[in-house]
């Protein structure tokens, strides 16, 4: 009796290692909540540019009621160390946080810049490309949406930014031609 119980609870213990050890194998979904995407890549136009498409369905008729939030720390959002948008225009610059914590240091690898925004008429899915990422820092995104008096948050995404080489002979940094 006490051999077969040491057998049973052996066979399930070897059973749950192997499938944690398998699980880490396989890619995680970057889809979330609110239908939540982030794409990050280099810029195929400006060289050395890690760019971030950050992707999600609005929470309303219109995106009035949400907000891009984005911060280096695994628990930025916790303690208000994190850069915002509420309005999706081309060149306009995420703003930190109004935390004490976020004020009284410039926390790296938040001045963010929206280069692109999109909300194709035939989709409820907004699109918007960040650049001004720094290469290798992890970041974590998150859509924060208002509607009757409280706020409602997607998942946390996390991604790490690209580190994008550029190969250029030296007359091409100097911008010489030949």
């Amino acid at each position: 009796m006490f051999s077969l119980l040491r057998s049973s609870f052996l066979a399930m213990a070897i059973s749950v290692a192997a499938s944690l050890v398998f699980s880490q194998d396989k890619p995680q979904p970057r889809i979330v909540q609110k239908g939540l995407q982030v794409e990050v890549s280099c810029d195929p136009i400006r060289i050395r540019t890690p760019i971030a498409r950050v992707s999600w369905e609005p929470s309303g008729k219109t995106l009035q009621t949400d907000r891009l939030d984005v911060t280096v720390y695994k628990d930025g959002f916790q303690i208000g160390v994190y850069a915002s948008a509420s309005s999706f225009r081309p060149e306009l610059k995420f703003a930190l946080s109004k935390s004490d914590k976020a004020a009284a240091f410039r926390p790296p690898g938040l001045d963010l810049l929206i280069r692109k925004a999109e909300m194709p008429s035939q989709s409820r899915r907004v699109s918007v490309t960040v650049e001004g990422l720094e290469p290798r820092l992890n970041y974590f995104w998150r859509v924060l949406s208002a509607g009757a008096g409280q706020s409602v948050s997607s998942e946390i995404v996390r991604h790490q930014a690209p580190v994008c080489p550029a190969d250029l002979r030296e007359d091409q940094r100097k911008g010489k031609t030949d």
